[in-house]
This record gives structure tokens, sequence and C-alpha cells, in this order.
């Protein structure tokens, strides 16, 4: 017996040999890693892509291997994304966490130190990231950070490049109150001085800076600018110094300018935390609902045959026996009759939705892309998306997670390979909510732009559109606050004019006037499509307060993000671009279709950019100084609105009189005013000044009251003349 234990255990000794030989024979790696926030260690509020640093130093041999960034994405949340495809989505699950784990192949030689960068996002006000150095599945090393953004609520990070140390000195640290939509606020400046080759590849990556000021000796590239323009183009602060001018000049004569509210208001928005996931893709409808009746119909139908109807039947033939053979046959005939019926709303892989923007602007072609993804079942599996775009994770919930619990946690890891970003998602939920943004921009040449050449006169817009892209863009408008003109669609390749009407439309409004013109006949989901557009719009006008900007859906986008995956992408690809009109005539006479924009409050409550009053009565300022010599002025109300919650202006309306101080009631103001009867309204500066008092028996406690449109039309004034 102790003849075999000794052979069994001189066995297993030269079994494991080749193991105490790997062993003996490992490499040790010695890399220390550290972890950094943002820039340079500033940072700002959580509300944006937060670049974290891991810098890597080699003490020992050369080394090959994987770093790996793992961040809770979103944790205790209600939904990770809504109920995104519509149909089943259940996300309602108050325990579940996910991780977000970015992959990047790494090879150090010995005694090297590397910086590697990743643009993360994180939920609210709490953020942790876990760094892993990984050798094939064995952990080299690890490190973790930790951050409350809750410190950086009064804020404000400015980037500086091509600034001297001086230069920093007078900014950082400086405190400014200011008024906002949420009150008083004392902001304290941070300052963070970048070098030019810091500048990322993306706009989403300068979301952490409320304001860059780049100097005149800042060597910076095109690719750069078009990066930078990208970023101001979607709300970035991008200020330039001029030779002979400092940068605390620069930055306080920006503070003490026209963009002083808007660079406040949204540092408020910050302080309150308010987290953008972009355009929401769980509204985007990827099946139509199954036809109920058609089913309802073919189950009473079954229903009938397979049970008296076949015994009656068989009774008449005196073949009873085979009633339940029967039963069966026709329970498996209308089985597949109903697989068959069900073949257009089954869903046996991963979808894909999408909503697209392209912009032009300035020179620059934009595209971004909110990216939905799902699946039907909770199996794990790969989706491979273009590197020629930015891919960044959305954060999908306003809640915060400090600790990941890992036998509960979703997970989605980012392998960025040199052609495409490989996207594996495990543990997942039955249709669990997946966000992403991809995006890219590049420069075009004017022969590449589209592009639209108008003049506006009295309730007409004429002009010409040239289209030298290959997108089709369909149902193109043109959107003014208050105002829209339908084009049609803009062919590829081609070119044409118009001469359209300009349509007005109230609050509410909008939905009936893109309902009645829109050209819809050929989408699958109407409603959707008029609900999109109405949403471009908005944000349009947010963009363009007293401009105009040509709107589309293009039609003919492709899909080409998606690489050898294969799934369905269901959504709709949008187009922006403002535009310039000339509302000047040759004869020198000047056109302003929507002077409702040109209003501020005097005083009662009302909001002159929506053309709203609230209560009983307001008084409006219009400010026409800018229009030359007024000859006309007409007041109408809006062609659409919506009766439900908004009842157009029935009422007496008053002018005031510069010269007696008193208002004078105007008897029928629905009516085309000239020169001489405004003459003694308008003050020397060029203010219009009208009260609207609403009729007692209009109800202002359930619904708001849409003011009249305005539009008029001035003639130039020639001082030599």
């Amino acid at each position: 017996m102790r003849k075999y234990i000794r052979g069994i255990v001189l066995i297993l000794l030269i079994l494991l040999l080749p193991c105490m030989v790997w062993a003996e024979d490992e490499p040790e790696n010695d890399i220390e890693i550290t972890l950094n926030w943002g820039f340079n260690g500033k940072e700002g509020n959580s509300d944006a892509c937060l670049p974290v640093t891991a810098t890597l130093t080699n003490h020992g041999e050369a080394f090959e291997g994987q770093l790996e960034m793992e961040v809770p994405v979103a944790g205790s949340q209600e939904s990770d994304l809504g109920e995104s495809l519509t149909m089943i989505g259940n996300d309602m699950d108050y325990t579940r966490s996910k991780v977000c784990v970015w992959k990047k192949n790494i090879a150090l030689a010995a005694g090297e130190t590397r910086q590697e960068t990743f643009y993360l996002t994180f939920p609210w006000a709490n953020g942790t990231v876990q760094a892993y150095l990984k050798d094939g599945s064995r952990t080299v090393q690890t490190e973790s950070l930790s951050k409350n953004f809750s410190a950086n609520q009064n804020i404000a990070l400015i980037g500086v490049i091509g600034a001297q140390p001086e230069d920093v000195q007078q900014l950082d640290g400086i405190q400014i109150s200011a008024e906002t939509t949420e009150g008083m606020g004392d902001i304290f400046v941070s300052v963070y001085q970048m070098d030019a080759s810091e500048i990322p590849d993306s706009w989403k990556d300068l979301g952490q800076l409320d304001a860059l000021l780049i100097g005149p000796e800042a060597a910076i590239s095109g690719e750069q600018w078009v990066t930078l323009h990208r970023w101001q183009q979607e709300g970035g602060i991008l200020l330039t110094v001029e030779d002979g001018q400092d940068f605390f000049e620069v930055f306080e004569n920006f503070l003490n300018g026209e963009s002083r509210t808007t660079f406040f208001d949204m540092l408020s928005e910050k302080w309150g935390y308010v987290v953008s996931t972009g355009y929401d893709t769980s509204q985007i409808p990827v099946r139509k609902r199954p036809g109920l009746i058609k089913y309802f119909i073919l189950i009473l139908f079954y229903a009938c045959l397979a049970g008296p109807g076949q015994y009656l039947i068989l009774k008449k033939q005196g073949k009873r026996k085979y009633f339940w053979s029967g039963v069966t046959m026709l329970s498996v005939l209308f089985l597949g009759v109903v697989a068959l019926l069900g073949t257009g709303t089954r869903l046996t892989a991963p979808v894909l939705t999408m909503r697209r923007m392209y912009t032009q602007q300035d020179h620059i072609w934009g595209e971004t892309l909110q990216l939905g993804v799902q699946a039907p079942y909770n199996n794990t599996y790969q989706l491979y998306l273009d590197k020629s775009y930015h891919l960044t994770m959305s954060s999908e919930s306003g809640y915060g997670v400090e600790e990941v619990n890992t036998d509960i946690t979703d997970k989605v890891e980012i392998y960025e390979k040199e052609d495409c970003y490989k996207l594996t998602f495990s543990r997942l939920p039955v249709f669990a909510g997946n966000a992403f943004f991809l995006n890219r921009d590049h420069a075009v040449s004017p022969e590449e732009e589209i592009q639209i050449h108008a003049s506006g006169d009295n309730e007409h817009i004429e002009g010409r559109w040239k289209n030298p892209t290959g997108y089709r863009i369909e149902n193109a408008i043109l959107v003014l606050t208050n105002r829209i003109v339908f084009l049609g669609d803009l062919e590829p390749g081609e070119e044409g004019t118009f001469s359209e009407k300009i349509h007005s439309y109230g609050n509410g409004g909008l939905e009936k006037i893109l309902r009645k013109y829109l050209d819809l006949k050929d989408a699958e989901y109407p409603d959707y499509a008029v609900n999109a557009v109405m949403e471009q719009v908005w944000d349009a006008q947010r963009k363009e307060t007293e401009g105009v900007c040509l709107l589309g859906t293009i039609s003919n986008s492709d899909t080409s993000f998606e690489m050898n995956s294969g799934y369905e992408v269901d959504g709709i690809s949008q187009f922006y671009m403002p535009v310039d009109i000339s509302w000047q005539k040759e004869e020198g006479t000047i056109f302003c279709p929507n002077a409702e924009v040109l209003a501020s409050v005097e005083s009662g409550s009302a909001t002159a950019g929506t053309n709203l009053m609230y209560g009983q009565d307001a008084v409006l300022n219009y400010d026409l100084s800018g229009l030359g010599e007024i000859t006309e002025i007409k007041f109408f109300k809006p062609e659409y609105d919506d009766p439900k919650y908004f009842e157009p202006f029935r009422g007496q309306v008053a002018f005031y009189c510069w010269s007696s101080g008193e208002y004078e009631t105007i008897s029928k103001w629905e009516k085309l005013f000239d020169g001489t009867e405004l003459e003694k309204y308008l003050s020397a500066e060029g203010t219009l000044r009208v009260r609207y008092q609403v009729a007692d028996d209009m109800d202002v406690t359930n619904k708001n009251c849409t003011l009249p449109c305005l539009q008029i039309t001035g003639k130039v004034v020639n001082p030599d003349a």
C-alpha cells in the first residue's frame, strides 16, 4: 500500500513541476497606477463627460496587457431609459446596478511612463472609478478613485490656452455674484491652463468646461478648430483673446455683455444637477402592435370550428370517434397560423433605436446620434460600432451610485479595438435600456454645403435652394419663432426655387399645422414622425430665438455605424442648419414677420418670447429701433392654435401715447396701421408700448391667453438724404 502511495505522490509531483517552474519564472510586473480626475485635478459638475487620466509607470520588465476602467453608470433607478421598445420594457428593479467597463490594450516598455485618458460619464453627484491592469485573466494592479461632485456646485471651470502664468493668476479664484433663474449665486472661477495638444477629439469631451479662452499664440490645428467650433455650436462658451488684450479683460467683457444671463442660467442648471441624456430613444416604435381584432376573429373561428362545428359535422357523418384527434389537429393548425401572423411583430434579436441629427453650420458638418440598445432576452450579446465615431455611454439616471453590488450588477463592456468598438452586454434584464452617444464632425467646403438664398416680404418667403449632398431632405421647413414655411423635399444633387407663405401658429398650434402640411403618406408611424418634428422645432427655436433655420428629415441615411452585427435599426435622422434671410428689399423696405420676438414685458404676467399671457392684463414694449422708419404694423390672431389649453386673445388693446402719457384704446386692433396712425405711439427710441386686457368672459383661470401676432414693415433711413 505504501508503495502505491509513494508512486501516486511521485506522479503528482511530476505533474505539478511545470506549474512550479512557471510560477518561479513568472515575470514580476511592478507597474504603478495613479488616477486623476478632470483637467489636472480640476473638474466641473457631473453633467458631462469627465476625463479620468490613468498614469502607468512600469518599474519592471516590458509588459503587454489590458487596462480596464470600471464605472457605475446607474443604480437604484426606476428605469434604465424608460420602457424603450414601448412593448414590454420591465425595468422597475430598484436593486440592480449597472457598470460600464472600458477596455484598452496597453504595451509598456521597461521603465516607461504613459498616460491614458478616458472620458467617462458618471451618475448625478457621486462618481467612482476602478482601474484594473490585466495580463490575460490575471489582475496585475488595481486602483480606485471616488469623487463627490457637490463640492463643485459653485465653481465655474474655465480653460485657457496660450496664457501666461500672470494671466492665470488674475483669473483663478475670482468671485462673481450673479442673479439667475435659481436666485442669487456666488461663483468662484477655477482656471485650468491647457496645452493645445489636450484638446480632445470630440466636442462632448469638452463638456466639463464652462468657458474656454484661447490666446493669439495658441497653436491649434484645423481639426481641433472643428472640435472647438462644434462645442461652441452646442452651447460652449469660446472666447478668443487678440493681440493687445489680456485674458482677464476678455472674460470681464464677456461677463458684462449680452451673453451674461445665458451664461449664468447655464451654470444654475448645473447647480441643480440637471443630468441630460439627450434625445430619449424610448418612444421610437420598432413594431406595429398586433391586430387584436384579427386575432379575436381567428380565435372565435377556431373555438366554433374545433368544438361544436367539428362535433356536428362528425356526428352527421357517424365518425364521432375522430373528435379528439380532430381537435388536436386543428389546434396544431391554428397554432401554426398564429405563429405565421406573428412574424411581423416577433423580436428574436437585439434591436437598436436611434435619433440622429445632422447639422451644417459655419462650414462644419456635424453628426450626433443617440443610440438605444435592447434585447428581448438576457443572454450575452455583442455589438460592433464604427470607430470613426466618438462613443460615450449616457448616464441614464439622476440617482447616485457609491458602490456596486457585483452579485446583481448588469454589465456593459466597451473594448476599443483598432477599427471598431466591441460592446458586450451581459447579465442584463429583458429589454433593459442602454444609451450611447455617437458623434463625428468634419469641415466642408462651400461647394459641399446645402445652400438656401431667400428673402422675405409681406407674408411670403421666396428664394432658391441647392443640395449637393447625397442626402434626401424630406419635408424641409424654414422655422422662425411663431412662424413656419413649408418647402417640400430637397432632392440630393439637385437645386430649385420656392415661393411660399409664412404661416403663424400660437401655443399648442404647432402640431395642427404640421399635420396639415407635412407629407406623411409614406411614413410608417405618422404620429411619431410629427412628434419628432415638433421636438426638433422647439429645440431649434431655443437656439435661434430671432433667426431662421432649415429643418428636415433625412430619408436615405445609412446605418453603417453598426458593423458586422446585423441587428435591426429603427429611428429617425434629421437635419438642422441656420439660414440667413434677407428682410430688406432693394427699394429700402425692411420686413419683420414676427415682431413678437422684439417684445419685453413692462408689467403683468406674460412671456414675450412665447407670446403668452397668464392673467387679466399685461403691458409689453416692442423695440422697433432696428426697423428704420415704421410704415406699417399689423396685429392678427395666429392661424393655428390649441383651444383646449390656450385661448386666442379677446379684449381691449391700448397704445401708449408718449406725448400725453396716457393709453389710448384701439377699437379695432386686427387691422393694418400705417405710419401716420402710429406716429404718436412710437417713442423717440422706436418703442411701441401696448397694453392688453382680456375680455370679462375669457377664462384665464383654467386657460392661458395667446397674444396677437405682429408683423411690421419699415423703411431704411438714409441720414445723407
